[in-house]
Parts: structure tokens; C-alpha cells; sequence
């Protein structure tokens, strides 16, 4: 009884259990890490690392597309993972690697932050460990996951709980709009895509705290001035981003066409995105959930409506910005030929499941302390045992359903581990063997070590074929040539990005070309 008493006990603002809690998410961030020779090579993270490299070691790639020019990759550099990278390779000599450790505290963090948020919002440490717990796990094609590797989205998914802990605590406060939303104008230098609409949704959830009487054009007076500090935080950034980008040839409307195209559902076609994104049953279903809980929580519990207003014009802030902004830009953008500059906002979408979650949880608890001998026994262990049940078949259902297959594993209902991240390392190690991710990917390294010591620098190098089963190997292989090898690559097709969408008008007729034959070559 008494550890049920200590989950519900908010007296303390930090206990021992708090410490545990957060050692806990430290160590799947740690089991998650020991996984990083499967994850490191391709995808947006190469990119990054690659560009990183480039900045550190710009004598090693002459020639090559994206990193042989610095203004290809210039305004990538105001985006805080490149400096990390680059910082962080000065101890490890190796900038994947180094964005591979920072797995560990962005897990904690993110783990950490929304269980402070659960129990902040709810009141029990059982509810914010529920809801750390179901974050972990990746709602499909909504971009919200734990990742395998460190890219802009999953640091600011870390820094988001926090955000929001910030508004709720001190937002009451109108003196600290000021602060509060030159914090979240910081999410510019985190990453670029998401700060748009999730700063503009905190602006609006400032409504939430407006007075019920007197003063609100002198309080609408201080929200107006709190949103002219956010874009203030954020002229460095855009200054930075015009200064490199004035050194570069511009890139034709044509080819940014190009670029969005290549992009796919992902980011070109609102709707595409949309309805790929939210058009599942599992993505409906934590959304529905989460609408449920929360008419739940408003009926059941109207000490929390101060709260639910808050979460409520946050959520209405958040998709203006995602979904009709960025619809009304890339018309307009369309009929005047410029490239659209809110694009990939639509991605700001993902922060609706741990809102959805959150209430979605709630929800349960409030339908297991009535069950359970009424109200009065809410915390009973009869009721904690029955919500926690409940929580975690929610969780069982996003891991059994998630789309996304490692190893091709056949059937994937023996293999379920392989749908949850760090369980893949857990799973090595029941098997006697730690180091299983690692021992797969041997041979990538043994060609990278030759390319590396063999090989001068400036030689253009074509990009091989990966001989392992890891994703997207030849991409892979390509970024590791060059972050890895400390070589230039001629073509890889994960460029598209900085090329097409910010790079040369020079570097994306390059890749284009190359688009064609390596097409040709592979026989498609």
C-alpha cells in the first residue's frame, strides 16, 4: 500500500522515485545507444553528419555536391545539431558517432519531461510515468517515434515537455509571456520545421489565461508584444539563413518543384500528408482516445478546465499554423513562382499525439477509478492495478501495430521486440550476444577503414553498395564515405534536400543527372 500511496504523492516536488524514474529513461536511452552501428549510416542524420564533416574538414572534399561548397550547406549551420556534431567530433573524431551519444540524454530527456508534464498536469507520478511510457513507442506516419538516430525534430521533441511545463507553470503570470515565448523562439535553432507552428500555438494558448473581467486589450497588448519577442529571438537565425543564402545562385522555381515532388506524401500535398498521416487506425484511434478523454476530463473533473483551455488553443495554434498557413503559402507560392517557406510545418502535426496521449490516459483513470469502487477509491490498488492494465494495452497495441519491420523478420509477431527500439538490443542480450547490432555491420567498416587509409584526399569516390541488410544501404554507405572516410561522394541520392530545396542552382543540376543514371543503372 505504501508504494501506491508514494505514485499518487505530489507533496514533494523531486523524491527518490522521481530519481529512479528518470535513471530508468537514462538507461533505455543507454541500451538504445549500444544499438548505433545499425542506425548510423543514411537517412537525415547522415545528411547532417555529412554536413558537420564538411565544415570541419573542408580541405577533404573538393568536388563534392553538397558538402564541397559551403554555401551549398550554409544555412544548415544556424540548426544547433551541426555545431553539436561538430563539437562533439573533436572528442570522438567522428561526427555520426557523436550524434549516436547523444541518444542517451535526449531519451532521458524526452522520457523525463513528459513524466513531469503527466504528473504535473494530473497530480500522480503513475499517470506522467504512464504517459512517458506511451510516448516511447511510434504512432506511424505521424513522425512521432523515438528515433534511432539524433536529428532537429527528436532534440526539440525533447525540449517540447519542458516548453510546455514552462507555459503551464509561469504563463498564469502575464509578466512572463515576454520569457516565456522568447523560449520558444529558441525552437528555431532546434529545428526550424517545428517552431513555426508550435510557437504560434503557444502564443494562442495564452488566451487560455486571460482575465475574466478587467484588462484583457492591456493583456491582448502583452500577448502582441510576447509574439513580436519570439520572431525577435529569431532574426539571428534568419539573418544567418539570408547571409548564406545570398552567396548562393538561386535555385529555379522548376527545381524546387522538383524537390517537393521527391519529397512525396511527406511534405508536398497537405492533404496527401494528412490523410496518410491520420487516415490509420491506430493514428485515429490515440486521436479519438484522446478527444474522449478529453470530454472525460472535462465532465469529470472541472478543476482541470483552466488547464484544458490551455491545451485546447495550443492544439487550434498549432494546426492553423500546420495545416491552412502552410496550404494558403504553397498556393500563393504556386501562382507566384518563389519557393514556399512553410512547407514542411505540416510536420508540426506529431506534437498532436502526446496531447492526444496525454488525455487519453486520463481517460482511463477516470474510467478505472469509477469502476473501482467509485471516486473514493481512485488510488486504491485495486484501480492503480486496473488504469495501469489499461495503459499498457495501449501500449502493447501501438507496438504490435506498428508498420515499420527491422531485420524482415517473418512472422513479425514472434519478433515484436523489433517494433519498439531499444528493445532490439534487449533482445541481443537475452541471446548472450551484447553486441549484435554491431557485429551486423562489421563489414561496412572494413571498406570504409580501407577508403580511409588508402585513399587521397579530393578523389572523387563513387558511392558502393552496401553489403549488409542495413536500410537504405546505398545512402548509407554515401554519408559514410564522407563522414566517415573523410572522402567526396558524386551522388547520393538523400541530397535531394540541401541540394534542390537550398543549395546551388550548380549542385542540383548535378544531382539531377546523377538521379538519372544511378536510375538507369539500377534499371528503374
Amino acid at each position: 500500500m505504501n508504494l501506491f500511496n508514494r505514485l499518487s504523492d505530489t507533496d514533494k516536488p523531486i523524491s527518490a522515485i522521481d530519481w529512479y524514474i528518470i535513471a530508468g529513461f537514462g538507461f533505455i536511452g543507454f541500451i538504445e545507444f549500444l544499438d548505433w552501428p545499425y542506425a548510423i549510416f543514411g537517412g537525415d542524420a547522415g545528411v547532417y553528419a555529412d554536413l558537420a564533416a564538411g565544415w570541419m574538414w573542408p580541405e577533404r572534399y573538393g568536388g563534392d555536391p553538397l558538402i564541397g561548397d559551403p554555401a551549398s550547406s550554409g544555412p544548415y549551420i544556424t540548426i544547433i545539431i551541426v555545431p553539436i556534431l561538430m563539437a562533439m567530433s573533436v572528442i570522438f573524431d567522428n561526427p555520426i558517432f557523436a550524434a549516436f551519444v547523444l541518444i542517451i540524454p535526449l531519451i532521458c530527456l524526452q522520457g523525463s519531461g513528459l513524466y513531469f508534464l503527466g504528473r504535473y498536469v494530473f497530480g500522480t507520478r503513475l499517470q506522467g510515468f504512464a504517459l512517458a511510457c506511451a510516448t516511447l513507442v511510434a504512432v506511424p506516419h505521424t513522425d512521432w517515434q523515438l528515433y534511432s538516430t539524433v536529428l532537429p525534430r527528436f532534440i526539440f521533441q525533447a525540449y517540447f515537455p519542458f516548453l510546455l511545463l514552462a507555459f503551464l507553470h509561469w504563463a498564469p503570470k502575464p509578466k512572463n509571456w515576454i520569457w516565456l515565448m522568447a523560449g520558444a523562439g529558441l525552437g528555431f535553432y532546434i529545428d526550424p520545421v517545428s517552431a513555426p507552428p508550435v510557437g504560434f500555438a503557444c502564443c494562442m494558448s495564452l488566451f487560455a489565461f486571460y482575465p475574466h473581467a478587467t484588462g484583457r486589450w492591456r493583456i491582448f497588448g502583452r500577448q502582441i508584444g510576447s509574439g513580436f519577442a519570439f520572431l525577435a529571438i529569431s532574426i539571428p537565425f534568419a539573418l544567418a539563413y539570408k547571409i548564406f543564402a545570398g552567396t548562393m545562385e538561386a535555385v529555379s522555381f522548376a527545381d524546387a518543384t522538383v524537390a517537393r515532388q521527391s519529397l512525396g506524401y511527406t511534405y508536398y500535398g497537405i492533404f496527401n500528408w494528412l490523410s496518410h498521416g491520420y487516415g490509420n487506425w491506430i493514428a485515429l484511434s490515440v486521436v479519438i482516445g484522446g478527444a474522449a478523454g478529453f470530454a472525460a476530463t472535462w465532465y469529470f473533473e472541472p478543476h482541470r478546465r483552466a488547464q484544458m483551455k490551455f491545451f485546447a488553443a495550443w492544439l487550434g495554434g498549432l494546426w492553423f499554423v500546420a495545416v491552412p498557413l502552410v496550404w494558403l503559402e504553397s498556393e500563393l507560392a504556386a501562382s507566384l513562382e518563389y519557393q514556399a517557406l512553410l512547407t514542411q510545418a505540416i510536420g508540426g502535426t506529431r506534437y498532436t499525439i502526446p496531447i492526444a496521449l496525454l488525455f487519453l490516459v486520463n481517460g482511463l483513470f477516470i474510467v478505472g477509478g469509477r469502476v473501482n469502487f467509485g471516486p473514493a477509491a481512485k488510488h486504491s490498488p485495486i484501480a492503480v492495478l486496473s488504469n495501469g492494465g489499461a495503459v499498457l494495452s495501449i501500449i502493447f497495441m501501438l507496438i504490435f501495430t506498428h508498420s515499420v519491420k527491422f531485420y524482415g523478420h517473418q512472422p513479425w509477431l514472434t519478433h515484436w521486440y523489433q517494433f519498439v527500439p531499444f528493445l532490439r538490443t534487449t533482445h541481443c542480450w537475452v541471446h548472450g550476444d551484447p553486441l549484435c547490432a554491431r557485429n551486423d555491420v562489421q563489414l561496412i567498416f572494413e571498406p570504409l577503414d580501407f577508403l580511409r587509409n588508402n585513399i587521397e584526399p579530393n578523389t572523387p569516390v563513387l558511392p558502393l553498395l552496401s553489403p549488409t541488410r542495413t536500410p537504405d544501404s546505398q545512402n548509407g554507405m554515401s554519408s559514410a564515405i564522407r563522414h566517415y572516410a573523410r572522402l567526396p561522394v558524386v551522388y547520393n541520392d538523400n541530397d535531394f534536400g540541401p541540394l534542390l530545396l537550398y543549395g546551388t542552382r550548380k549542385g542540383s543540376y548535378g544531382w539531377r543527372e546523377w538521379q538519372k543514371i544511378n536510375r538507369q543503372v539500377q534499371g528503374l
